[in-house]
């Protein structure tokens, strides 16, 4: 008995790998700058112990962000671009960026 399953190339496999991956990569961003917000307080003083959690959480930040669209030289899969996944700049469709 054979089923109609949609056949999916390499390259479709990879991508969609590629975008799990940077999916987590966001997701803990997120959870790391929800965690700074939750916890800073701009009008607080702190020790330098706890400045230094809050900067694991903004390095966290920074570095899961920017994962999600750089590639790294040893991965096997490519970066995540606007172009590949099918999105826009907002910037450069309203003719801001040229």
């Amino acid at each position: 008995m054979e089923t109609d399953k949609p056949t999916i190339t390499n390259d479709e496999r990879d991508l969609l790998t590629r975008l799990l991956i940077a999916h987590a990569d966001l997701q803990m961003a997120l959870s790391a700058i929800a965690f700074l917000a939750e916890e800073f307080d701009s009008e607080a003083k702190y020790s330098k112990i706890e400045l230094r959690r809050f900067k694991c959480f903004e390095t966290t930040f920074i570095v899961s962000y920017g994962r999600a669209f750089t590639k790294s030289k040893g991965s096997r899969h490519d970066q995540v671009s606007l172009r590949v996944s099918g999105l826009s700049s907002p910037r450069k469709s309203e003719g801001c960026m040229k």
